[in-house]
């Protein structure tokens, strides 16, 4: 599944692994496989990241939020928030 490519994501895996823990990331997606992980990542990514436009884009620019250390945490919390809704 092809999600549409956003300008600016405010996370990364990388992000979302260091707070959740790679063990626990990866008790969570164990059931998935091939490109169904990749398509899991840019969805939930994708998700942190229209949360935060939702309400911020209004105001500062998408490229400002990118690069806000306080945007980035929050973006990785609402994804970890959103991969732990998987189990």
């Amino acid at each position: 599944m092809t999600i549409e490519t956003l300008p600016y994501e405010y996370t990364s895996q990388a992000e979302i692994e260091r707070l959740a823990g790679r063990v626990g990331v990866r008790n969570i997606t164990q059931d998935l496989t091939g490109s169904d992980v990749a398509d899991m990542w840019e969805e939930v990514i994708a998700d942190a990241t229209t949360t935060i436009d939702s309400y911020a884009a209004q105001v500062y620019n998408q490229s400002d939020l990118s690069t806000s250390r306080w945007v980035r945490s929050r973006a990785t919390w609402i994804a970890a928030s959103r991969l732990s809704m998987r189990k």
